[in-house]
């Protein structure tokens, strides 16, 4: 499922896991590029810069919550994604 920002995902409560994967796309060295993300709502930090291109969350509890992802290339040059809105009744 393709992420859309223009509304907030809504999913129904239950039992179930979400998760998200990224890349930033571009011609260079892929094992360079370090993502660093958090899911507000559910973690107020950012994670440590890593090579991991996704993020997993399993039952979370009813709320508004925000998707945060940044990038760093080889370069040291940041770009980061459209904040990702979902709420979960």
């Amino acid at each position: 499922l393709a992420l859309r920002t223009d509304a907030p995902l809504v999913l129904p409560q239950g039992d179930y896991g979400l998760q998200f994967q990224f890349a930033l796309p571009g011609l260079g060295d892929a094992g360079a590029i370090a993502y660093q993300g958090r899911l507000l709502g559910y973690e107020e930090r950012h994670s440590d810069w890593s090579r991991a291109r996704e993020y997993q969350y399993y039952r979370l509890r009813p709320g508004d919550y925000t998707l945060e992802v940044r990038a760093r290339d080889g370069r040291e040059r940041e770009s980061e994604i459209p904040p990702y809105r979902l709420i979960v009744q």
